[in-house]
């Protein structure tokens, strides 16, 4: 078998098909042998039990998760003629990936351009990881950050007080022949809308494919939210930098954002936070 990789996916709702990129498998033809990494893995040992609160059932992952490190070591038997199927041969990729269920799947890896030709093995499974995987730690850092500034800024400028000022606020959008609902965190209406749209900014924002996903979102919802045509509307772009972000990351996404937003908020800018909020005090 060839140079191979697999990403692993995982669906928390199936219905809503929102799938999580959660490991990396890596065939290596020189070693001749499979390398991986998972978001549950920790340096001292092979699942860390703080990892597992970010999936529905923590067993259930644990579950997969040997079955998977099993199958690179022994093989797998063929899910369709029982046969088994080694790691080592080219029909394992295809065995491995029927297997998975309603919230579990293994696809096959896009091709992807790597910093070191010669990087192998591990060096190389730990580059796909950092790029298509979320490890967790930057998210739960971002979402704490987010979190604890929006309380602030809702607290400060009583918005929960004000009857002009909403949480996760629906939105009507036509995405080809079919409307679909758009759901934005916060809203004001008062005459006029003003939707609010979080960007968070981490270390690699856009030098990742899951950060790009995240802003390539906020860009999209914004365009669907303008292509309402409705005169009343304003889209704000909430930047929440996670701590530690140097300013070059900020401006960075800040000027790929802009391309679709009517005004851009740093929430840890006290200045932008008063000039935006202060004027929905009523």
């Amino acid at each position: 078998m060839n140079d191979t990789y697999l990403v692993v996916k995982y669906v928390d709702d199936p219905i809503r098909r929102e799938p999580r990129n959660v490991g990396i498998m890596l065939f290596d033809s020189r070693e001749g042998r499979w390398h991986h990494r998972f978001t549950v893995e920790a340096e001292d040992r092979p699942i860390d039990g703080r990892s597992l609160r970010r999936f529905a059932s923590s067993e259930t992952y644990k579950e997969w998760y040997h079955f998977w490190t099993r199958a690179m070591e022994r093989g797998v038997a063929h899910p369709v003629t029982g046969e088994q199927v080694d790691p080592g041969d080219a029909a394992f990729v295809e065995a491995l990936s029927v297997y998975g269920g309603a919230n579990y799947a293994v696809e096959m890896g896009e091709p992807t351009v790597i910093p070191d030709e010669g990087a192998r093995g591990s060096d190389l499974v730990n580059f796909l990881f950092r790029r298509l995987v979320d490890s967790g730690a930057e998210t739960d850092a971002a979402e704490e950050t987010w979190s604890a500034r929006m309380a602030s800024i809702i607290s400060t400028y009583r918005l929960n007080e004000n009857p002009h000022w909403s949480a996760r606020y629906p939105l009507t959008v036509a995405v080809g022949h079919v409307h679909e609902e758009l759901v934005f965190p916060y809203a004001y209406e008062n005459g006029l809308l003003r939707l609010y749209k979080r960007v968070s900014v981490t270390a690699a924002s856009m030098d990742t494919e899951i950060g790009q996903r995240a802003v390539h979102d906020v860009l999209w919802c914004f365009m669907k939210a303008a292509q309402t045509r409705r005169s009343d509307l304003s889209r704000v772009a909430l930047v929440a930098p996670t701590p530690g972000v140097n300013e070059a990351e900020i401006g960075r996404v800040r000027r790929i954002v802009e391309q679709e937003s009517d005004a851009i908020v740093d929430i840890a800018c006290d200045a932008e936070v008063e000039r935006e909020f202060q004027a929905l005090v009523t």
